[in-house]
């Protein structure tokens, strides 16, 4: 659903990336730091002065309140939206004076109930809608220009790398368990044709026997999608193919893999013990020393 935020950007929202955002330590921690700055400043709850861990108490909860009621608007209006077939954005500020009215009126009937007066909100009401309602739009507006747009390319971004995987699983599976392919730079590229992966910041070389092409992609996203037998990761920042390696090679205590065009990949101090049993495994023949 295309939300209007505060700052005039149009957010396009689904339930479950609103539920995982409001979930998130970020949020949380931003709301109770905001929380409590709030009841630092503000001595007063009720117009009487009341000690600094109520205060805190007292906000932290308006918080959470604000925050499920808005989320409660936010799932009522996706459906009354499809249901009459809105089109445009819902405001967000909308949504919070809403959610700040049924807070504040919350707040005052449990007051009456607990100092057993009645009245308490006459001539306390529309200030207290307005100072909360204030309140919660900074918040709000804070929130859209720092912290909304990055946590939802994280959530998307990881959204399309399990999608990503579970297609690539699928295709390996139906394939018998070993995917004999890599996509690179949208050609099917055959794992026999690959020598080896070589990490370049936000790209990946992939050297083939007769050329080297460059992928935008990190390493770590190529090798999970590629069967644990076809190949070893002896370096972060490297994967060697499996049929590329005829041996491995020792110099002055450093281990290399050698390769079938002569060319030697090297083997880091943390992963020899992992690659020689992979090697064990799977290749079944080593080098020299």
């Amino acid at each position: 659903m295309p939300v209007l935020a505060t700052n005039g950007r149009v957010f396009h929202l689904e339930v479950v990336e609103v539920r995982g955002f409001l979930k998130s330590r970020r949020f949380l921690g931003m709301l109770i730091v905001f929380c409590t700055l709030l009841a630092v400043v503000d001595q007063f709850v009720f117009q009487k002065s009341v000690l600094l861990p109520w205060r805190m108490a007292f906000w932290i909860t308006n918080g959470v309140f604000i925050v499920m009621f808005w989320y409660l608007l936010f799932r009522l209006l996706i459906r009354g939206r499809r249901a009459i077939g809105l089109g445009w954005p819902i405001p967000s500020a909308v949504m919070i004076i809403l959610s700040v009215i049924g807070l504040v009126c919350f707040n005052y009937w449990l007051a009456g109930v607990i100092l057993g007066q009645s009245g308490l909100w006459r001539g306390r009401l529309l200030g207290d809608v307005f100072r909360h309602s204030a309140v919660a739009i900074i918040f709000e507006t804070g929130i859209a220009i720092f912290v909304l747009p990055r946590a939802l390319f994280a959530m998307r971004r990881s959204q399309r790398n399990a999608a990503r995987a579970d297609e690539t699983r699928s295709t390996t599976e139906a394939v018998g368990g070993q995917r004999d392919f890599l996509d690179v730079s949208g050609k099917k590229r055959e794992l026999a044709s690959i020598l080896y992966l070589k990490s370049a910041e936000h790209y990946v070389e992939v050297v083939l026997h007769d050329a080297t092409e460059l992928v935008r992609a990190s390493l770590r996203e190529m090798v999970d999608i590629l069967h644990p037998s076809s190949g070893v990761q002896p370096h972060r920042s490297f994967w060697v193919n499996r049929d590329a390696i005829v041996g491995m090679n020792r110099v002055n205590g450093a281990q290399f893999l050698v390769l079938s065009n002569g060319e030697e990949i090297p083997v880091s101090r943390q992963r020899r013990g992992e690659v020689d049993q992979w090697l064990n495994t799977h290749v079944r023949k080593k080098g020299p020393g």
